[in-house]
Order: C-alpha cells, then sequence, then structure tokens
C-alpha cells in the first residue's frame, strides 16, 4: 500500500470516506427485502456486506497509519538537540549596544556573538511576486537566497524600522520573507540560504514555500521579543554587565506561591540570571508550553548601566 501513503492528506481523506460508500449503498438497497432483524438475509448478502464492510476497514485503518507516519516525521525534522551551555567559551566583555539603534542598522556585524547559536528547521510560506515569476520555472529544491537589500530596510511614519528581505532564486526576486525582522535581529543583514519546499497554484496564485534552517523554532508563538523586566534585582546588574548581546539563553518557569508563572531568564555565558519575563507574557507562554516548561532565547539588545538600571531584549527563539 504504498501508493497510498504517497498520496497527498487530502486524497487520503476522500479514498478513506468513498470506501464506506458501497456499503452504505448496498444497505440502502437490501434495507426493504432482509426485514428489521435480517432474518431475511441470503448468504451472498451477507458476502457482499462483509466485503464492503473491510474495505472501508482497512482504507480507514490505512488512513490513520498514515497521518501517524506524517507526524513523526515532521516531529522528526523539527526535532533539533538542545544547545550545550557548558561548553561555550565566554566572550572577553564588551561595551553593551542597542540591537535596535541607528548605527547597527548599517553595522549588524558589531553586534554579533552567536556562532553557537542552534539551527531549527522550518518550512516558511512566502509572499510571491507573481509578475516576477512568470517567465521561470521553479522547482522543489531549487536553492534559494534570503537578502536584506538597503532599500528594504525603511521606516515607518512614527519613525520605527520595517525590515524587510526578499527571497531570490538566482537574480529574480521571486517573494517576501516573513520573517524578516526576527532573523536580521540574531544573523545580521548576511545572505542567508534556504531552498523550495514546495509550488503550488491555486486559483490563479502561485503558493510557495521555502525549507529553511533558522536560528528560530516557529509556532504559534515563536519567535518572540520581549524586554526583561526586572534586571536590577539582586546581582543581576552585575551579571548583565559581563553579558553580551547574542549570548544564547535558558528561559525556565521556577514558580513561586506569590508568582506561580515566573519565568527566570539564565545567561550561563555569565553564569546567573539577568531578569525575567513580564507578567503578561509569562501567563501565555505557560498555557502553551505547561507547567515546569523550559525554552531557549538569545540577548538581541542591551542598554543602559552607569547610574541607570540596564534594560535587556531578548528574543525567545525555541522550546525544549
Amino acid at each position: 500500500m504504498k501508493w497510498f501513503y504517497n498520496l497527498k492528506r487530502a486524497a487520503r481523506i476522500i479514498i478513506a470516506v468513498v470506501s464506506w460508500l458501497p456499503l452504505v449503498i448496498f444497505a440502502s438497497l437490501m434495507s426493504g427485502t432482509i426485514g428489521d432483524s435480517g432474518e431475511n438475509m441470503q448468504p451472498w448478502q451477507a458476502v457482499l456486506t462483509v466485503v464492503f464492510l473491510a474495505v472501508g476497514i482497512v482504507f480507514l485503518v490505512l488512513a490513520i497509519k498514515a497521518r501517524k507516519r506524517e507526524k513523526t516525521a515532521e516531529n522528526a525534522a523539527n526535532s533539533t538537540p538542545p544547545p550545550d551551555f557548558s561548553t561555550r567559551v565566554i566572550a572577553p566583555v564588551k561595551t553593551p549596544i542597542s540591537a535596535l539603534s541607528d548605527t547597527s542598522l548599517t553595522e549588524p556585524s558589531a553586534q554579533k556573538n552567536n556562532s553557537t547559536l542552534p539551527k531549527y528547521n522550518n518550512v516558511v510560506k512566502i509572499t510571491v511576486f507573481e509578475n516576477r515569476i512568470k517567465d521561470i520555472k521553479i522547482n522543489v529544491g531549487d536553492d534559494a537566497i534570503i537578502k536584506f537589500e538597503k532599500d528594504a530596510i525603511m521606516r515607518s511614519s512614527n519613525g520605527n524600522a520595517i525590515i524587510d528581505a526578499n527571497c531570490y532564486i538566482g537574480d529574480v526576486k521571486i517573494g517576501l520573507f516573513p520573517y524578516a525582522k526576527s532573523l536580521r535581529l540574531i544573523n545580521g543583514l548576511s545572505d542567508y540560504p534556504c531552498k523550495i519546499a514546495s509550488v503550488d497554484n491555486k486559483d490563479d496564485k502561485t503558493i510557495i514555500f521555502v525549507n529553511v534552517d533558522l536560528p528560530f523554532m516557529i509556532d504559534a508563538k515563536l519567535p518572540l521579543a520581549v524586554n526583561l523586566v526586572g534586571t536590577s534585582f539582586d546581582n543581576r546588574k552585575d551579571i548583565i554587565k559581563n553579558s553580551n548581546v547574542g549570548d544564547c539563553l535558558r528561559l525556565v518557569h521556577e514558580p513561586t506561591a506569590e508568582y506561580p508563572n515566573v519565568i527566570k531568564v539564565y545567561n550561563d555565558c555569565a553564569d546567573g540570571c539577568i531578569g525575567v519575563i513580564p507578567k503578561e507574557i509569562d501567563e501565555k507562554l505557560i498555557k502553551k508550553y505547561k507547567v515546569g516548561c523550559e525554552l531557549y532565547g538569545v540577548i538581541t539588545s542591551i542598554y543602559g548601566g552607569g547610574n541607570k538600571n540596564y534594560g535587556v531584549d531578548i528574543m525567545i527563539t525555541a522550546h525544549k
């Protein structure tokens, strides 16, 4: 039954449903001749009933098994061992800078220290530029590149940075990558490789997904940019002072009687806690990832210091 497993999910569902129709039709035709208790059923009618029932059950079981195989394959593709924080060499202390400053937009390399960030396999739908792809052939497996172009870094009417990245095949700009800001904060403005995962046409529109290894795992909540709170408590100022933009983070749910949803953020490179997730966010994370959850992240901005309290922006990149 390999042919059945290789079908698309929609086709398998249709076949499983249709496989029950002979039984339904046969039962409807025979209902008037065999009586309410079935005492008038002929042997040949009984045989056909069993055959039609068996066909329906077989294809239903096959559809269930095929879906389980798909889920197993998806989980295997998305599973990545957690980063090993214990072996990372602590980088020299640098002057904290903001990853959102005007300077960082033109000089992203000055803020990067992310060589040990883990990568997670994602399949991402791009926004297709129909007029640009009409004259080219795009195949599954084709190499593509995500590019951050200078003219794609704009500012909105309120002055906030709008970060766009375009997906290219060769020199053809085929679409817009939707997670540009998150990728830029971690990877800078360097070109980023990906591959065409699927190409479909629906209602005269082309739908393209790319397969890309990203330093974050995409789901309903992630990636998520967060400004930490509680950075001035205990000895966290000293820990933050020895932290760098690009350091990997562990986020751990450590409930107390007073704060049952508190999620503490640890920078193992600097050997300590640098703050906690704001209350309005930690409740949502606990609801999705459950009690005792552990997540991973990266520092995207450090500011303040001196006579001012430190501020730390992070991006939550994945859950354990």
